[in-house]
C-alpha cells in the first residue's frame, strides 16, 4: 500500500512504512508523515469554506446572536443572574463561544467569569498553558467544568510557588491519609497529568527519573552554547536541536556569550551594585551602537535584585532617552518594566538576548543552594535566549553549584577587574 501511494502521489514528506521506522531517531522526530502537497490544499480550502459556513450562520441568526450577547453582556457586567434560570447559562455562553471561539482567563479568575457554571462538563474544551506552574487544586475547578483538556507545560522549567507551610502539607496529607506523591508542594497540574499519560518517556537526571507525557522533543528557538547546556541539566540530552536562525542583532556588538566575573565584597541582601553597572554597560553598549531598545530581557532568581535593577535603570533613563530614536524615547519606561524580573515572570516568553544576573549573598549560601540544586531556574533562563546569553556573577562562587558547573565548562568567562573587562585565557567550547 505504501508503495502504491508512493507512486501515485508527490508526498513533500515521509510515509510511515516498515523504511520508515529504520530512519534515525532524529530524522524520525524531525519529519511531518503523511504531508501530502495537494492534501494540504485541500484541507485549507474545507477551513476556509467551514469558516465561511460558519460566519453566514452568524449572520443569519443575528437576531437570535445579538439577544444572546446582551445576556451575555449583564453576565460579564455585573456578574448577576436569575437563580431560576442558572440552567441558561450554558446556552448563553455557548451562543459566545459560536462567536469568539476562545477565551483566555487566570485560574484565580476562573470561577468568577464562569459564575453559575456548576456542572461538571458545562464547558467545552479547556487548554492550560504553562501547566508546570500551576499548582493542581488551582486547576481542580477548571478541569471539573471541561469535557476534555489539554494540558501543555514543562516540568523542568518553574515549579508552582505556593505559600502553604511545609508542616500544615504534611499534617493534612498524614491526617486525611494521601500519599506525598499528591502533595501541593512537590507536584503541579504537568507532573500530575503527565502521570495519567500513557504516551511518554522516562528522562533520567541524578540517577532519579521523571515521566514526561507526549514530549514535544524537537526544540527551535536557541542556538548554542544555550541549546546544549539546557538539553544536559534538564533533559537528558533528548532534545533535538532544529533551529535555523544563527545570526541576530547582537552580532556585531558581543560576537559570542559569556559570563562576566564580578567579584565584590558590597551587598545589599542579595543585590550587587558593581553586578547592576555590568549589566547596565551591556544594555548601554547595544543602545548605543543601535539607537533602539534591545530586545533583551535581565533575568535574576532573586526578586530584590530583579528591583534593584529597575531602579538602576530609571535612575539612567534620561541618559539612555538621549542615545534613542526620537520615536523609542517614549517607551523606555514601559521597556525596563517587561525586561526586568524575576524567572517566573519570563516563562513562555522568548527575547534575542538574556543576561542572567546572578545576586546572591555569599554570606547566605542557602538562597544560592535553593538556586542551583534544580536546573529548572538555570533551564528556563538559558532557554529564554535565542541568540546570546550573558551571565553577571561571582564565578568562583556559582561555577561551583551543581547546573551551573555545566554552564562554567561551556560559557567563556570574562574577569571584571576595577570597572574594566578583561578576556579570560579561556578558549570558548
Amino acid at each position: 500500500m505504501p508503495n502504491l501511494i508512493q507512486d501515485k502521489y508527490s508526498w513533500s514528506s515521509a510515509i510511515p512504512n516498515k523504511k520508515f521506522w529504520q530512519l534515525s531517531d532524529q530524522e524520525i522526530q524531525l519529519s511531518s508523515p503523511w504531508i501530502h502537497s495537494k492534501l494540504q490544499d485541500v484541507r485549507a480550502r474545507l477551513f476556509v469554506d467551514a469558516m465561511k459556513l460558519h460566519y453566514s450562520f452568524i449572520i443569519n441568526s443575528s437576531d437570535c446572536i445579538s439577544n444572546n450577547f446582551k445576556a451575555m453582556k449583564q453576565v460579564l457586567t455585573s456578574g448577576k443572574w436569575p437563580s431560576d434560570s442558572q440552567y441558561l447559562l450554558k446556552h448563553i455562553w455557548a451562543v459566545f463561544f459560536l462567536v469568539v471561539p476562545s477565551v483566555s482567563t487566570t485560574f484565580a479568575s476562573f470561577s468568577k467569569l464562569f459564575k453559575g457554571l456548576n456542572e461538571a462538563e458545562s464547558l467545552g474544551w479547556l487548554l492550560v498553558d504553562e501547566a508546570g506552574q500551576s499548582c493542581p487544586q488551582e486547576a481542580l475547578g477548571a478541569i471539573y467544568r471541561a469535557k476534555k483538556a489539554i494540558i501543555v507545560g514543562d516540568p523542568l522549567q518553574v515549579q508552582p510557588v505556593t505559600t502553604m507551610p511545609s508542616a500544615m502539607n504534611d499534617t493534612l496529607l498524614e491526617y486525611y491519609q494521601v500519599d506525598k506523591t499528591w502533595s501541593v508542594l512537590e507536584e503541579s497540574v504537568q507532573t500530575l497529568s503527565d502521570r495519567v499519560n500513557v504516551y511518554g518517556t522516562e528522562i533520567i537526571k541524578d540517577a532519579n527519573s521523571q515521566w514526561v507525557g507526549c514530549p514535544l522533543r524537537v526544540h527551535r528557538r536557541c542556538i548554542e552554547p544555550m541549546f546544549s547546556i539546557a538539553n544536559k541539566i534538564a533533559y537528558d540530552n533528548l532534545m533535538i536541536q532544529a533551529t535555523t536562525q544563527k545570526s541576530s542583532n547582537f552580532d556585531q556588538i558581543y560576537s559570542r556569550s559569556q559570563w562576566f566575573d564580578v567579584q565584590s565584597n558590597e551587598w545589599n541582601g542579595h543585590w550587587c551594585e558593581q553586578e547592576g553597572k555590568e549589566a547596565f554597560k551591556i544594555i548601554q553598549r547595544i543602545i548605543e551602537q543601535t539607537h533602539s531598545l534591545p530586545d533583551l530581557y535581565i533575568i535574576s532568581p532573586f526578586k530584590v535584585v530583579a528591583d534593584k535593577m529597575k531602579k538602576l535603570l530609571k535612575d539612567k533613563s534620561k541618559y539612555l532617552e538621549s542615545r534613542l530614536k526620537p520615536v523609542e524615547k517614549s517607551m523606555l519606561s514601559n521597556w525596563i518594566y517587561k525586561s526586568v524580573g524575576t524567572i517566573h515572570a519570563f516563562q513562555g516568553k522568548q527575547s534575542e538576548g538574556v543576561i542572567l544576573l546572578l545576586g546572591g549573598d555569599p554570606s547566605k549560601p542557602g538562597a544560592i543552594n535553593w538556586a542551583s540544586n534544580i536546573p529548572n531556574i538555570l533551564n528556563v533562563a538559558l532557554t529564554r535566549a535565542k541568540y546570546k546569553f550573558f551571565v553577571i556573577g561571582n564565578y568562583k562562587l556559582w561555577s561551583s553549584k551543581p547546573h551551573f558547573q555545566d554552564l562554567a565548562t561551556v560559557i567563556p568567562l570574562t574577569k571584571i577587574t576595577n570597572e574594566i573587562s578583561h578576556i579570560a585565557e579561556k578558549e570558548e567550547a
